[in-house]
């Protein structure tokens, strides 16, 4: 069917292909819009050279594509679209690091400064994909907060842990994730486990894992390590040595398993305790997590 279209329009001018030629580059299929598309010609339609140049970065035709953007006479790109295809050419040239991460922190600055949404996505995706997490995170982190997109929110929340960040930060995401998610178990876990961990609220947060294993928010197995992790915070080791009794350590992210380990530990259960940290690298941890992780050791 592609084909028979591309031979109906054979022939005909750019601007009656344009429908066509639109729907193969937005398809992914570059190298037959590449083939479709005269160069002289992309470079002086202000509608198709955003679809040209990206269909050359696609496809990694670096060279092709840094002619292009030095012979064409026209530039219908804002300057965070400019600055990410610039980003995306220095790495396909083989550019040094530096310069290539520059790029792609100011295609992330406009994207933010012009408050472009979908921008600010596009720069931290490519910017993720190239290997700098840290420019992602904080293209995510403007993007979270103009949007309060769930979807968003939850990369952010990965790439925070990814890079162990602090668990002030994770706690601030895991606040806004609740507010457009207030139903997710995942969530619920991670406020009551964040506050712990930061020393907070230690009477609440057992009540509320009591109230939230009722409401069906939080796992039975979840509620037992928080109110676990409450009652050493409250020095019940009678209450921590019951309740770690019931939880399943392989259920537990790597933190919390990190943390869940400490607290054997401080109760005596050292073969258990030893059995879990032994399998954690410290490098997946914040810093709070990793204390207990040293007792454990």
């Amino acid at each position: 069917m592609i084909e028979e279209e591309a031979t109906r329009l054979e022939g005909r001018p750019l601007e009656d292909r344009m429908d066509f030629l639109r729907w193969l580059a937005t398809g992914g299929d570059h190298e037959r819009f590449l083939k479709l598309v005269p160069r002289d010609k992309a470079l002086l339609m202000r509608e198709l050279f955003p679809l040209y140049v990206e269909a050359l970065a696609a496809s990694g035709r670096w060279q092709d594509l840094k002619e292009a953007m030095s012979r064409t006479s026209i530039m219908p790109l804002n300057a965070a679209e400019k600055a990410l295809l610039q980003a995306r050419l220095a790495r396909g040239l083989g550019e040094p690091v530096e310069t290539v991460k520059g790029y792609f922190r100011e295609a992330c600055r406009h994207a933010g400064a012009m408050r472009d949404y979908r921008g600010l996505l596009r720069a931290a995706a490519f910017s993720e994909e190239a290997g700098f997490a840290d420019v992602a995170l904080e293209a995510y982190r403007s993007a979270a907060a103009s949007s309060k997109d769930p979807a968003v929110m939850e990369r952010l929340l990965q790439l925070q842990q990814q890079r162990g960040q602090d668990a002030e930060s994770i706690l601030l995401t895991v606040e806004d994730l609740l507010k457009a998610q207030p139903k997710s178990r995942e969530q619920h876990a991670a406020r009551s486990y964040l506050k712990l961990l930061l020393g907070r609220e230690m009477e609440v947060c057992a009540f509320e894992a009591r109230r939230s294993e009722a409401e069906g928010l939080l796992t039975a197995n979840a509620a037992a390590f928080v109110r676990a992790f409450a009652a050493y915070r409250e020095l019940d080791p009678e209450r921590v040595r019951s309740l770690v009794a019931k939880v399943d350590a392989e259920a537990l992210p790597t933190g919390q398993r990190a943390v869940l380990a400490g607290l054997l530990a401080d109760c005596g259960e050292t073969a258990r305790a030893f059995a879990i940290a032994e399998k954690i690298s410290p490098v997946l941890l914040m810093k709070e997590e990793a204390a207990f992780l040293k007792k454990a050791l």
